[in-house]
């Protein structure tokens, strides 16, 4: 694994200045978030020939990433190759999915949509909420490229029809049956469900980026594991390095973690463990992406 490099409490103070954190140590960008801002910056293309290669040789995901278009394409590869192969082996029915801090995105929804009955789509922001929500009641054609590229993964065919793509997207919409606010730092839930265990527990790109504060990080962490029924599986896709992150015009802070971080807390109430990373040769100020699915014990 590779080791971490500690910044010193003097870069810190800078950090701090430099970057917007309000004063309980969480981001606050919802004085600045924006979905479309956020979708074009991170997810304004997925490289379809990268999915097409890497069935062929699995081996170019030993490479660095090196654009938003490989990393996005390899978020699908983790749910289509990783993810969803493990959910089918395993005997036990998985029926409901919580997903914290799901942002506006649905890519990770894609495979999951096959094996799952209903989906709790989370935020700490309402306009992440009506972003989704109005493409579901909508025609938006914007994740149709992803879907693409999972049923790729999925039938290892290189062309994939319209209807097929148009097929797996009515089935996501139809398994997003519930929207609500969850604060993941004081596992607050606005919701009917504020008590409710769940089969899957899934986050990605989420406690790692509301805060610089590695405690705090620690606590989000325990607050979704402590939403996850015993036996359930939980999906975490974080940034390795990371020193910020931009979203509409501004630089967020985000914890530096890394691989040995994520693999102490899952060590402590998870079996199955496992950890893919991948090097990403980005200018959005991460050094990497750890995939992590594990059982809770």
């Amino acid at each position: 694994m590779k080791s971490p490099n500690r910044i010193k409490s003097k870069k810190k103070s800078l950090f701090r200045r430099k970057y917007h954190i309000d004063k309980n140590g969480r981001n606050d960008f919802d004085k600045y978030f924006l979905p479309i801002d956020y979708l074009k910056h991170y997810y304004c293309e997925v490289d379809i020939n990268f999915i097409k290669e890497y069935i062929t040789d699995g081996s170019i995901l030993d490479k660095p990433l090196t654009g938003i278009g490989q990393e996005n394409a390899a978020l699908l590869i983790f749910y289509a190759d990783i993810v969803l192969p493990l959910l089918k082996r395993e005997k036990k029915k998985y029926r409901v999915l919580l997903d914290v801090g799901s942002g506006a995105t649905v890519y990770q929804f894609i495979s999951l949509a096959t094996v799952i009955d209903s989906i709790y789509f989370t935020d700490y922001l309402d306009c992440n909420l009506k972003s989704v929500k109005n493409w579901k009641r909508g025609k938006d054609d914007f994740w149709h490229e992803y879907i693409r590229g999972v049923l790729i993964l999925e039938k290892r065919k290189p062309d994939i029809e319209k209807k097929e793509i148009l097929q797996r997207e009515r089935l996501i919409k139809g398994k997003l049956k519930h929207f609500g606010i969850y604060d993941a730092i004081k596992d607050k839930m606005e919701t009917d469900i504020s008590d409710k265990k769940f089969d899957i527990v899934s986050s990605n790109f989420c406690i790692e980026s509301i805060t610089d504060q590695k405690k705090i990080w620690f606590s989000a962490f325990n607050n979704l594991t402590g939403r996850l029924k015993q036996r359930g599986r939980i999906i975490i896709m974080s940034l390795r390095g990371a020193s910020g992150y931009p979203v509409s015009g501004k630089v967020l802070p985000a914890v530096e973690i890394y691989e040995c971080d994520l693999m102490d807390l899952m060590k402590k109430g998870f079996r199955d463990i496992i950890m893919k990373s991948i090097d990403c040769e980005s200018k959005n100020k991460y050094q990497g992406i750890i995939f992590v699915t594990a059982v809770k014990k």
